[in-house]
């Protein structure tokens, strides 16, 4: 079970886990509308998980401290999860993720 925690607004988009205590396993940070995002001014790793409109894996990257990933042209949604948790969750390119709207909270603590 993955808990997804949604950004919203300008600010929260744009900090996104900068500042934040690590992700746990199990738990990611939801970005809509992106095509790249980068991990400058983060102290720990980041597994990204690029998805297009229909919720198919297009990419899965692992960001170190102060790196930007890969621009991924047809990606519409950003899962950012603690590094290692793409593949202890078996994701990877290619596949279609389920997602349960439950499975989406307000915002991340």
């Amino acid at each position: 079970m993955l808990r997804i925690y949604k950004t919203k607004g300008c600010m929260e988009r744009s900090l996104g886990l900068i500042g934040r205590k690590q992700l746990k396993p199990g738990e990611a940070l939801y970005f809509a509308r992106v095509k790249r995002i980068h991990t400058w001014f983060m102290k720990y790793s980041i597994d990204a998980v690029f998805t297009g409109l229909d919720e198919r894996v297009l990419s899965v990257q692992t960001l170190f401290p102060w790196k930007i990933s890969s621009r991924v042209p047809r990606a519409f949604h950003c899962y950012e999860l603690l590094a290692g948790e793409a593949v202890r969750l078996g994701i990877v390119s290619g596949q279609r993720l389920w997602l349960d709207s439950e499975l989406y909270v307000a915002n991340l603590a």
